[in-house]
């Protein structure tokens, strides 16, 4: 937007009157305006230049002997401080630099070196297993993450997945919940744990349920969507993607599905909880209202069954079929 020397004016222009009055001058940030002071200031008016990569030709260079990085591993693996960070190795490693007459490492230098290492110079503690056994580590970004976007395009290309947990007079019961990100159709069973098992069940109901293969699913990361689950969508061709920890927001559909179960199903039916083939009967009344009767503003005010029916794909599987 601006060359080096409408640059090296404003630059002069914010260190007269002040960087308030420059930003509404001139449009620009006060971030980007103390980055080019900074750079003008140490580097010359040639730094304030597109592409300008420092008088060295390379910017924040992460080159260090090879002694300095071997100290830096063997620091982060002694266990008197495990994987430590960047700001606790540099004390320690300034008085390595200064006895071998190494050139100071910075804080950010150290943390790129450590970002660079391919297993990020970090040691993962053992941990073990209900049976004392231990668990293998499994690789970093080994789960597909839910891609943007992640659209549905036809009944059955993406169904996700969750589960609900709700406690009333001492018990808890679990709700293995599924819709499709289509439709809007919502699938929902109760148990008294959230096993792989469980949600297998619940994954084959909601293929009955659709009448159509699922194509794609998302989940979040619970142990209850592997195992049995994982092996069932592997038989079946199914393609997985996972939400980020701790980010609910990318599963928004199941979660706000989640809601109205716990809402509308799960406190209006607490009496029930003793008796779960007394709560998974239930749900096949009430599911048949939320997907035939209620409005979803995502459908523009029409129900599931109205999207369903006006899709490519045929008959719902389910015994409370209402033509909207």
């Amino acid at each position: 937007m601006y060359g080096i020397e409408q640059k090296l004016k404003i630059t002069r222009h914010t260190e007269r009157y002040g960087t308030a009055s420059c930003c509404d001058a001139f449009d620009v940030k006060a971030r980007t305006l103390r980055r080019w002071r900074r750079l003008y200031r140490e580097e010359g008016a040639m730094a304030l230049s597109d592409g300008w990569k420092g008088v060295s030709g390379r910017k924040g260079g992460r080159e260090a002997p090879s002694e300095v990085i071997s100290f830096i591993r063997d620091y982060r693996q002694d266990p008197r401080h495990l994987n430590a960070g960047a700001g606790i190795i540099k004390s320690a490693l300034s008085g390595f630099c200064e006895r071998r007459g190494y050139a100071p490492v910075s804080i950010a230098t150290l943390s790129r070196i450590i970002a660079d290492d391919k297993d990020k110079m970090r040691t993962a503690p053992l941990r073990l297993n209900r049976l004392g056994k231990a668990k293998p580590l499994l690789p970093k970004n080994s789960r597909h993450r839910k891609p943007k976007p992640l659209e549905a395009k036809t009944v059955g290309d993406v169904a996700a997945f969750d589960s609900v947990a709700y406690r009333a007079y001492g018990r808890r019961v679990y709700a293995i919940t599924a819709i499709d990100l289509y439709s809007r159709i919502g699938f929902a069973m109760m148990f008294s744990s959230k096993s792989a098992r469980s949600s297998a069940q619940v994954l084959r109901g909601m293929e009955a349920f659709l009448s159509a293969p699922i194509q794609t699913i998302l989940s979040d990361n619970g142990s209850e969507f592997e195992g049995e689950f994982a092996r069932v969508a592997a038989d079946k061709g199914i393609t997985r993607f996972y939400t980020h920890p701790n980010c609910p927001q990318q599963n928004a559909v199941n979660e706000r599905f989640n809601r109205t179960v716990r809402e509308a199903f799960l406190e209006t039916h607490e009496d029930w909880i003793d008796g779960l083939q007394q709560m998974n009967e239930a749900p096949a009344d009430w599911l048949t209202g939320y997907n035939g009767f209620r409005p979803h503003r995502s459908l523009n005010m029409t129900t599931p069954l109205t999207r369903f029916y006006h899709s490519s794909n045929g008959h719902l599987g389910c015994d409370h079929t209402i033509i909207p």
